[in-house]
């Protein structure tokens, strides 16, 4: 059974499966795989094994430690269990009234991403588009799409969201981002500060990229897929002067965006939009496109709304209207 304590020849065997680890296909910690073990599998023996290989590199966990006591009840090893519950924190928390949570933003460096023209020139003059990908997603699926659409002549720009989901990164191996930092445990109080924050840097992405490349006067044009659908919209809202349309596709709602009270900014700068959704999307309703457009035209914002045969992800239908879109502006 597992113990704290290792042993130095412990140590040196822990130390020879340090190389293995660089060709493990698996790349979950031995919590994860406890943690699947019982959700998946209801594997309580296995999850001891995992448990117990986690506390080993890991002596002061006290959640796993308690974890592994249930798992040890549950299999009759009592005294193990008592053992287990004896595990304590390096540092121990202690209950203090004086403590408190601030919220602030920050100044960090962001990643952003470039597709440029097949025959690019320093010297030439490009049209921009600025392109924002979904919830848990990163820019490459959007830079993929937009392969797709073989627009050669446009600078298409891919800010990365600014919020790292770390949980799902861990669990899924994958560079998983937001834009609205669910899953950090920000309140609610303060998410329309998070939603103006990431406005601003995805703006601020695209006047850096027009420092760097050959990016025409013509305005650019925003696009966003479900989660960057909404903050498209947000974005357009925040800096109208920037854009001259914005393409949601499959965008999802919320309040705390205030879209419905940026709107009357759009209009003196000839903002046209482009609303796309699926008509089996379950991920976010066929009725938020729908309300999306019937809050910009009745803003008087010269909008179109289209309907495609498909899920949440843009159908080939889809990205052909968009690509058409497109080329009817960018010039």
């Amino acid at each position: 059974m597992w113990c704290a304590r290792v042993s130095a020849g412990e140590e040196a065997a822990s130390a020879s499966l340090i190389k293995t680890i660089s060709v493990m296909s698996d790349r979950r910690t031995a919590y994860d795989r406890a943690i699947d073990a019982l959700q998946q599998t209801r594997d309580t023996a296995t999850a001891i094994q995992h448990f117990e290989t986690w506390l080993a590199a890991v002596p002061s966990d006290t959640n796993a430690a308690n974890l592994l006591a249930r798992c040890y009840e549950a299999t009759g090893h009592f005294e193990e269990a008592a053992f287990a519950r004896q595990v304590r924190p390096i540092v121990q928390r202690v209950a203090d009234d004086r403590t408190r949570s601030v919220f602030t933003p920050q100044v960090r460096m962001g990643t952003y991403r470039v597709l440029l023209p097949v025959a690019y020139k320093p010297t030439g003059h490009y049209p921009a588009v600025l392109v924002l990908h979904g919830n848990g997603q990163n820019p490459d699926v959007m830079i993929d799409w937009v392969r797709t659409m073989h627009m050669d002549s446009v600078i298409f720009i891919f800010p990365q969201a600014p919020y790292a989901k770390v949980t799902e990164i861990m669990q899924t191996q994958r560079r998983k981002f937001s834009a609205s930092g669910d899953g950090l445990d920000f309140p609610d109080s303060i998410m329309i500060d998070i939603v103006d924050e990431s406005a601003s840097w995805y703006h601020d992405a695209l006047l850096d990229a027009e420092t760097r490349f050959a990016i025409s006067k013509v305005k650019p044009v925003v696009i966003g897929f479900s989660q960057g659908g909404f903050y498209a919209h947000i974005l357009t809202g925040r800096f109208p002067a920037t854009f001259q349309g914005v393409v949601s596709i499959s965008a999802s709602m919320w309040e705390y965006g205030r879209i419905a009270e940026y709107l009357p900014k759009l209009h003196p700068y000839g903002i046209e939009a482009l609303i796309l959704h699926g008509k089996k999307d379950t991920s976010v309703p066929l009725q938020t496109a729908e309300l999306y457009y019937a809050m910009l035209k009745g803003a008087g914002i010269a909008a179109e709304f289209k309907s495609f045969d498909g899920g949440h992800w843009p159908s080939d239908e889809a990205t052909t209207w968009v690509k058409s879109w497109l080329q009817k502006r960018l010039h």
